[in-house]
């Protein structure tokens, strides 16, 4: 099993480059606070930089409560 790390550039096809990732990819945030996005509503992993930290969704939905680390 490989694990692609894609970081994406905000801008205009953010939501739809997110969706085509979500199920076999790693999405690279900022903080935590990112993690309440409504982008990542598809996201199942993410990679925060500031923490190093790896959050995996546990909940259907928006916002950081739906996030584990």
């Amino acid at each position: 099993m490989a694990i692609r790390l894609i970081h994406v550039v905000p801008g205009p096809s953010k939501a739809a480059e997110l969706n085509a990732i979500a199920n076999n990819g790693i999405v690279r945030i900022d903080s935590p606070a990112d993690l309440a996005d409504p982008n990542l509503v598809g996201v199942n992993v993410v990679f925060d930089t500031s923490t190093f930290k790896l959050h995996t969704r546990r909940a259907a939905g928006v916002g950081a409560d739906k996030w584990s680390a």
